[in-house]
């Protein structure tokens, strides 16, 4: 069974907490997400925590969930935190970005300020995740 990996970016760096084997997958960047989008790889699963500062713009909003969406492996998962803070507007960005997409499912739960949960079925060139119903008949 292969190990899927978690990509978490944040302006904080809490990569301190992580334990020896969480730390074998999960890819932590502490930077701006502008250097993810540089980089050549796919994502299995993408934790979004950099939203909550009021007064982003919608346009950026947009982009950073769209540019996830497209680094996205097929079945790949993206959590935004901070989605039910209506000064933060990225609950209202996600539910914009993905309606009316056949191949984009999303979710939101009340937990902490609201998590926003996207999974991309788009055919990606990254790959795919595998669902863990196929990996329980190995």
């Amino acid at each position: 069974m292969k190990m899927g990996k978690l990509t978490s970016c944040d302006w904080d760096n809490f990569s301190h907490l992580f334990s020896k084997q969480e730390k074998k997958v999960i890819n932590f960047v502490f930077e701006e997400s502008e250097k993810i989008w540089e980089r050549d790889e796919g994502y299995d699963l993408a934790f979004l925590d950099y939203f909550s500062k009021p007064g982003k713009k919608i346009p950026y909003l947009t982009e950073e969930i769209e540019n996830c969406i497209s680094k996205m492996k097929t079945n790949g998962i993206i959590v935004v935190h901070d989605v039910f803070m209506d000064n933060y507007r990225i609950g209202k960005v996600m539910r914009e970005v993905c309606k009316d997409k056949d191949d984009i499912d999303y979710s939101f739960l009340p937990y902490n300020y609201g998590l926003g949960i996207l999974t991309s079925r788009r055919e990606s060139r990254y790959g795919i995740v595998v669902k863990p119903n196929n990996m329980l008949k190995e």
